[in-house]
């Protein structure tokens, strides 16, 4: 069964040698940091060419009754999802490895988010939302100057804090939920149903408020669980088969 099966993968894992390498785990770290700063130039440059337009038809937005706090509560579980997942890695063996792997994830993730948001660029979901323009052509300095006071939000829409639209082609906080729970999941222990519980409780609720906001169109959540989840599992799938790693497999496509 399931837990037997796990039981077999632990025992042989530690009869393995797994070699911290923090010069890795730094590096990645970086490959982070280069993706949020990516992200918030990209942000900060959508933001002039948002259109001044009434928000797009949506099946799921123009069901629900709009809840001004929504956004705000989404924010706050998914800071709440970010600790329980920090410290679930903190507490695992091979907490260096793992980090480089959400490094790299999370980095890739955000490299990708400043593209899709740059090229398709949607009208406010939510017409009360300020989001205040130059006006004009930025400079460098202009560029600069927001891009430090808005890269400690990590590229993501928080609050009054960061009054920036066009960051919806895909969903930062469906992103960051996602992988919190995903984080959880499989590196905590397979006993602890309610930590996986609890953190899935926070994914979903965290979507669901975000939704209520109108902080994102349906289509970006949708696909922010997408691509999240399918590039995690394809990484997993990589990283926990070693004969999916050989080159000589013309029919493996990972």
């Amino acid at each position: 069964d399931e837990a037997e099966s796990h039981k077999l993968r632990v025992e042989h894992e530690e009869r393995l040698d797994f070699p911290d390498e923090i010069w890795k785990t730094c590096l990645f770290f970086l490959f982070l940091l280069s993706g949020m700063v990516t992200t918030t130039v990209s942000l900060i440059i959508t933001n002039e060419n948002v259109p001044e337009d009434p928000s797009l038809p949506d099946l799921l937005l123009d069901q629900v009754t709009y809840w001004p706090a929504g956004v705000v509560v989404s924010e706050t579980l998914m800071a709440l999802a970010m600790i329980t997942a920090f410290v679930t890695v903190l507490m695992h063996k091979h907490r260096s490895i793992i980090l480089r792997r959400v490094f790299f994830i999370v980095g890739l993730m955000y490299f990708y988010r400043a593209i899709t948001m740059s090229i398709t660029v949607l009208p406010k979901p939510d017409q009360n939302w300020e989001c205040p323009k130059q006006n004009n052509t930025l400079t460098m300095q202009e560029v600069w100057s927001k891009l430090t006071r808005v890269a400690g939000d990590g590229g993501i829409s928080l609050g009054d804090k960061q009054q920036f639209c066009g960051d919806y082609i895909f969903s930062g906080h469906t992103m960051v939920l996602i992988i919190a729970y995903l984080i959880v999941k499989e590196y905590s222990p397979q006993g602890f149903y309610l930590l996986h519980w609890f953190s899935f409780f926070l994914f979903l609720t965290g979507i669901s408020a975000l939704l209520l906001g109108h902080g994102h169109y349906s289509i970006d959540v949708l696909l922010g669980y997408w691509v999240t989840t399918r590039v995690w599992a394809m990484y997993h799938t990589m990283a926990n088969h070693t004969m999916l790693k050989t080159v000589d497999n013309r029919h493996n496509t990972l």
